[in-house]
């Protein structure tokens, strides 16, 4: 649903800027939180608190584990990775486009899977 509505728009990126700083690189509609931003684990869980605080944004449908692992090193996944072949399970990426919609209705929608 991207919407961009110019001043929640910026409201959003004022935000992000309040909480985690300026950065070098402009922030877009698909700037992702976790791979552009840096935020992951609990920094993920409190910006996202502070945001749905903010904003008056309903986050019971978010799910957090899809978009972000648990804090600190995960031994367990890597010992299992290195037995399974397999690496860190992806996660789903979490971009600014998707909390500045959240804004606009009010409430986090999941998509389906």
């Amino acid at each position: 649903m991207r919407t961009n509505s110019s001043g929640s728009w910026q409201q959003l990126l004022h935000f992000v800027e309040q909480e985690r700083g300026k950065y070098r690189v402009p922030l877009t509609s698909d700037t992702e939180l976790f791979a552009q931003l840096g935020l992951e684990s609990d920094d993920a869980l409190e910006f996202l608190d502070h945001y749905a605080t903010e904003f008056c944004v309903d986050m019971t449908g978010f799910d957090y584990h899809l978009y972000f692992g648990p804090e600190g090193l995960d031994v367990i996944s890597i010992i299992a990775s290195l037995f399974s072949g397999k690496g860190r399970q992806p996660y789903k990426p979490l971009m600014l486009g998707d909390l500045h919609d959240a804004m606009i209705r009010g409430r986090w929608e999941q998509e389906p899977v």
